[in-house]
């Protein structure tokens, strides 16, 4: 398996898996199927035996997967169909007052009102910040207090990693995601291990920050959850790979033009004046760029959307290869 892979050269390496193979029991690989590469980390002084014995002991509570090819890698999704239960928490709002004292302590600052319901902007000589309390979204924009490109990416990331705990209010879990050819930092908002969507606001879902060598630009909600509702939860069901895959091929589509699917928590826009929230879980797409839930691209969204772009967006659709997309059965996902 591990000889279809190629080592990682890089310093910076990003795994989505890690293997433990019976055949070699002196080391773990972490490997990112998308670049089909792997670092090898060496086991030392670890019982290898004791490790494989606790990871396999009850294989019962293993949930079994298929892989699912994507335009890079595949994609893990369940083989059988499943069903998740809907979360519902009442919000909490973190006071537009106390926002302003994370950010500026005891610093004098400016206030100018920009003539739009519910926005402010406060600022001192090296920090802007953009507040809107209709909405409980923020953006802030700071100076660096040195050129950025002369600092050691690592150390940028452990510098936003500070300000995320300063400026993040989320407690249920976060992801870090980065982009190096937009100098993007994102971490993603998480609950129960799955992904925060929505279509109401992006700010909702995580805080990201936009740096240049001078200028740190980062954006979110000071919203946050405060109370689970049990008794409002509903299960939602959702599809098997191999349903999945044709419902896909209903909409002309197949998984090899997609980036990425994926189970999330879909923030739904109503929230009863900020009072509550309602989390469905659905499947997600990415597809150029775009993430769409599998329930708009079946009521035709992104066909819709892809046509009013270009007129020549109709004629260069093919017919489904067979077989493009099949899903291969039987793989393993122990919650790694």
């Amino acid at each position: 398996m591990v000889s279809s892979l190629r080592t990682a050269r890089h310093s910076i390496f990003e795994a989505d898996q890690i293997w433990l193979l019976k055949e070699e029991p002196q080391a773990l690989y972490l490997v990112n199927q998308v670049d089909e590469t792997y670092v090898r980390v060496p086991l030392n002084g670890w019982d290898f035996a004791s490790l494989y014995q606790t990871v396999t002991q009850d294989v019962t509570s293993w949930t079994a997967m298929s892989q699912v090819p994507l335009a890079k890698g595949k994609a893990l999704i369940r083989t059988e169909a499943f069903s998740l239960p809907s979360q519902v928490y009442t919000l909490k709002k973190e006071s537009e007052a106390n926002l302003i004292g994370l950010f500026f302590g005891s610093d004098n600052y400016s206030i100018t009102d920009s003539g739009e319901s519910g926005r402010k902007k406060y600022k001192t000589l090296d920090l802007e910040l953009d507040v809107n309390s209709d909405s409980h979204v923020y953006t802030a924009r700071s100076e660096a207090v040195q050129n950025r490109s002369s600092v050691h990416r690592d150390q940028i990331i452990m510098d936003s990693f500070a300000e995320m705990k300063k400026y993040g209010v989320w407690t249920q879990g976060l992801r870090l995601t980065t982009n190096n050819s937009t100098n993007t930092l994102y971490y993603q908002r998480y609950l129960d291990g799955y992904p925060l969507m929505s279509d109401a606001s992006p700010y909702y879902l995580g805080l990201q920050f936009n740096l240049s060598p001078k200028v740190t630009r980062f954006s979110g909600s000071f919203l946050s959850l405060r109370s689970h509702i049990d008794d409002k939860s509903k299960a939602s069901d959702l599809d098997s790979a191999s349903g999945l895959v044709s419902q896909l091929h209903e909409q002309g589509m197949v998984t090899t033009d997609l980036d990425q699917i994926f189970v999330a928590y879909e923030w739904q826009a109503n929230m009863e004046n900020f009072q509550l929230v309602t989390f469905i879980p659905k499947y997600y797409v990415e597809y150029k760029g775009r993430y769409i839930s599998l329930e708009r691209l079946k009521r035709g969204e992104l066909r819709h959307s892809q046509e009013s772009a270009s007129s020549d967006a109709a004629s260069s659709e093919g017919a489904i290869p067979q077989d493009a997309d099949t899903p291969d059965e039987g793989a393993k996902n122990n919650g790694f």
